[in-house]
């Protein structure tokens, strides 16, 4: 049996090139089968090995719920504790819905934050200066009207954890969360691990359809919500503590009516909302849903409980079956890796004992879907694009006079300069080339290609004063910027 399963999982690494990934299959906090296939860098060849550690992404997410389920096991708050009782500063840009929001929501992913601000992926910002931020931030969706997910929200609740621990988050997770589950390979980045030398490396397509490495981004503004490291068998030792009340190899981290609290459906991803793509890639569920710091779906009439973690030069998956008390932990360092999808129903149905299926076939004929779905906020898309074009319409005047300074009071200032006779854009912090698309719109593409991946076009547009003097850049997805 278990030499069918790792036929079909290398058959599926080797369909997407996936340079190295680590598979595991845990039964009562167990392993049932284990297989890391392929290389930790293709730079070196060096074989992957289940201690090797990946950057786990939005798995952070689960890390920092549970930092959150910890104050409340000790009373320094619940989760119905709203944000302004710790945050007294704390404000949304709809003034009305501030006092209301809750921890279940900011770690629920349930406030209505978009993830178009580039600031949400990449930006120069420290993580007090993104949080100075958040009343900036239009909200992209209804308060508690369905899965709105984003960093935004949980990095809200990193910073009530830390100002009720009176503790860095990063030393507060390595602290009390390694100690309880004794997990020693995880980190709270990868620029805080004392030995690189076991990190794989991440790997990105760089247009040439070969898996080549990129350099390690510092994320740490962004550690509890998609910075963290870890290897496979702290993994296997975190999904397998949530499959299992909380509890496995004689630790507890923490009380199973916490864990079940944190696991349960509670906000809709919404098949026509504002991520469809999240329905999609759990191509085999009835019902797609967000707990606390966890997505819930159904397979084989089970409720599984996961995350992936998207970062880039790598895509991570973790799923719990606490009905089961199954585990499962996919990790590749591929960037974006469809992978991850098919493996994950093919572990599942091993653990389930139940008829496996092609996976990967299955999953290819919706995974076009995420391509054409619809992602609409009030009419416009919601990473914001001009719904057509106006052919033949040209800039109002030459494009070296739209070059300058344009600063805002919160975001600072965006250069644009005229270089070889066409536009530049440093979108805070991400340099990008621009073309004219029509009027006085223009289109960014940020020159690094991680980020393109994540934000292929960026439009802005310039807005002259009465007199004709371009006195005004607007970002829609960010903000209104002033020429200086």
């Amino acid at each position: 049996m278990t030499e069918a399963l790792s036929a079909a999982a290398r058959r599926i690494v080797e369909a997407y090139g996936a340079p190295g990934v680590a598979l595991s299959i845990l039964k009562d906090g167990k392993p049932i089968w284990r297989e890391c296939i392929g290389v930790m860098s293709t730079a070196t060849s060096k074989p992957l090995h289940d201690r090797a550690t990946f950057d786990i992404g939005s798995i952070s997410k689960t890390f920092n719920a549970a930092t959150v389920g910890m104050l409340v096991e000790d009373g320094k708050l619940s989760w119905d504790t709203r944000a302004i009782d710790v945050l007294p500063g704390f404000r949304l840009s709809d003034d009305s819905l501030s006092g209301h929001v809750t921890m279940r929501d900011l770690v629920g992913q349930s406030v209505g934050f978009g993830e178009d601000n580039i600031m949400n992926y990449n930006s120069r910002f420290t993580r007090p200066e993104i949080i100075s931020l958040i009343p900036t931030l239009p909200l992209r969706t209804g308060f508690r009207a369905e899965c709105a997910y984003q960093q935004f929200g949980p990095i809200i609740a990193t910073a009530i954890v830390e100002r009720l621990t009176g503790m860095n988050w990063e030393d507060y997770v390595e602290r009390e969360v390694r100690n309880r589950l004794g997990m020693d390979e995880t980190w709270g980045s990868y620029f805080r691990m004392p030995d690189r030398s076991i990190a794989c490396d991440p790997h990105l397509d760089l247009g040439d359809g070969k898996m080549s490495v990129i350099p390690h981004r510092n994320f740490d503004a962004l550690s509890a919500t998609g910075g963290m490291t870890s290897t496979l068998r702290d993994a296997e030792t975190w999904f397998s503590a949530f499959a299992c009340g909380g509890e496995v190899d004689g630790r507890r981290l923490l009380k199973p009516e916490t864990i079940e609290e944190m696991l349960t459906p509670r906000v809709a991803v919404r098949r026509n909302g504002i991520h469809p793509q999240r329905w999609i890639s759990r191509y085999e569920a009835n019902f797609v849903s967000y707990g606390l710091g966890w997505y819930a779906h159904d397979f084989a009439g089970r409720r599984v409980n996961e995350h992936t973690g998207a970062l880039e030069g790598f895509l991570v998956l973790g799923c719990s079956v606490p009905s089961e008390r199954v585990a499962a932990v996919i990790y590749t360092n591929q960037h974006q890796s469809p992978a991850i999808n098919p493996l994950r129903y093919l572990l599942l149905a091993h653990a389930f004992g139940i008829e496996q299926k092609d996976w990967d076939a299955r999953f290819k004929a919706v995974a076009g879907e995420a391509k054409r779905a619809p992602q609409m906020i009030k009419g416009e898309p919601y990473f914001w694009r001009p719904l057509g074009r106006l052919e033949g319409t040209k800039p109002s005047q030459p494009l070296a006079d739209y070059a300058g300074d344009y600063v805002h009071s919160s975001y600072g200032s965006v250069p644009v300069r005229f270089e070889n006779g066409k536009l530049a854009i440093d979108i805070i912090g991400n340099p990008c080339d621009a073309e004219h698309w029509h009027r006085e719109l223009f289109r960014a593409v940020p020159r690094d290609p991680a980020i393109r991946s994540y934000h292929s076009q960026i439009f802005f547009g310039f807005e002259p004063d009465p007199s004709g003097r371009l006195t005004r850049l607007n970002i829609p997805t960010i903000a209104r910027f002033t020429r200086i």
